[in-house]
């Protein structure tokens, strides 16, 4: 290794701001939860059970990414190929959106338009299509699952492709309306979210120009800067007016078999302290999910506890999970659904909750090794998958978010495989 190629301070400080901003990020959450400004949650009965096991999982974390050197073997470093793909999976999702639509959110496409501004009548519409057996929309799942593997490419690829200037803004723009057009559909806040976290994650990956663009590279453009803020505005602007939609009816909410309440009426009219309370809210309410989670009996629900698909995967083979950390709590003081109890608790199911930093221990190994195969060989699938590890540290603080949504774990899952597996044979063939 030359001084061209050597590691310097710079380099090392950058492969390591993803582990810095997740470990701050939960942190700088757990913090809130603790301080409680708003007085929302009850005396902590168990905070020194959740520091050491936060402790642990954070220090497993650590030490699994200080190992997760060398690289995989890349699968797809040709931004051509990577276009293909995005543009495959972008007229994947046309034809899927208004299957979508109307079996998630019990509305045709032309009839989206009108929920823009009646979201409660559009999440109340999305209760009831959902309240159906999963059977009665098997066709649908199942042709999802089929084509998982292009599916969890499209957001990603989308927003890598533009930030390297490989797309243009129409394109991308494309990609983000038909979250944003779910979204309507559905009345709900997730799609838009997930646009945010994964830009957001995106900007942690070294950044990989076109060979025309790199006269540029000292040039700070302001435009995109604007744009990212614009999005940022509309999206939290559309949290507060949906929420106030759907609540305003209420004088109090309080979580379901919880005393953990707050009396709306003093935040409700004014959309900033609004957003402010529901913000904290959203940030720590999974830490009392957890706290309740501590005092849970071991469960084990091996490798499919942690994931709504999986379960009810294993279901169909008589594995059920009728006790996992989860479900017990019900019992415990916190809810099983309804509210989330961080992306801890339900990767508990799998094994137990004293196991997760074990878990940790081999996602940081994981997530250090897909930085670094990105940095030295631009593989987009370990671009892709940097991403959705990202997505998941963040959302760690309430739940786990991707391994919910059945065709983009799937996905992910495949391209793990893919990339271990590849790796391995090549190894093996050297």
């Amino acid at each position: 290794m030359d001084a061209r190629t050597a590691p310097t301070s710079v380099t090392r400080i950058l492969e390591w701001r993803w582990f810095n901003v997740s470990i701050a990020f939960w942190l700088s959450c757990f913090a809130l939860y603790l301080f409680d400004p708003y007085d929302i949650y009850p005396p902590a009965d168990s905070l020194i059970k959740v520091l050491i096991f936060l402790a642990l999982t954070i220090f497993c974390f650590g030490v699994g990414a200080a190992f997760g050197r060398g690289q995989f073997t890349p699968l797809i470093s040709s931004s051509r190929t990577a276009k293909r793909l995005f543009l495959a999976s972008l007229l994947l999702n046309f034809i899927i959106l208004p299957l979508n639509v109307s079996t998630y959110a019990g509305v045709s496409l032309l009839e989206v338009p009108g929920l823009i501004f009646d979201p409660a009548s559009a999440y109340s519409q999305m209760h009831d299509s959902l309240a159906a057996d999963r059977s009665e929309r098997i066709e649908l799942l199942a042709f999802k699952a089929i084509f998982s593997w292009l599916l969890v490419l499209f957001l990603p690829l989308a927003i890598i492709l533009y930030r390297e200037r490989r797309i243009g803004l129409i394109s991308c723009g494309l990609a983000f309306g038909c979250a944003v057009v779910f979204s309507i559909a559905r009345g709900t806040d997730k799609e838009l979210f997930d646009i945010a976290i994964l830009v957001f994650a995106s900007l942690l990956l070294p950044i990989d120009r076109p060979q025309g663009d790199r006269s540029k590279a000292g040039r700070v453009a302001i435009w995109p800067y604007i744009v990212g803020g614009a999005g940022l505005v509309f999206i939290l602007a559309a949290f507060v007016f949906r929420k106030t939609e759907r609540l305003a009816q209420l004088t109090f909410h309080c979580f379901q078999n919880t005393n953990s309440c707050i009396y709306l009426n003093d935040y409700i009219e004014d959309p900033f302290t609004f957003l402010f309370i529901m913000g904290y809210r959203y940030l720590t309410h999974g830490f009392n999910g957890l706290e309740a989670a501590v005092e849970g009996a071991m469960s084990f629900c091996p490798f499919y506890g942690h994931s709504r698909p999986l379960t009810y995967l294993a279901e169909q083979f008589g594995m059920n999970c009728d006790a996992g950390i989860v479900q017990q709590l019900d019992y415990l003081g916190w809810t099983s659904r309804g509210a989330w109890s961080t992306g801890f608790v339900q990767l508990g199911n799998d094994f137990g909750l004293w196991l997760v930093p074990v878990f940790f221990l081999a996602f940081g190994w994981y997530t250090r090794r897909l930085y670094r195969s990105v940095s030295q060989t631009g593989c987009y699938i370990a671009k892709t998958l940097f991403v959705y590890n990202i997505y998941t540290l963040l959302y760690m603080v309430g739940n786990l978010q991707l391994a919910q949504t059945g065709d983009i774990y799937f996905g992910y899952l495949f391209w793990t495989a893919v990339l271990f597996g590849s790796s391995l044979f090549i190894q093996r063939r050297a």
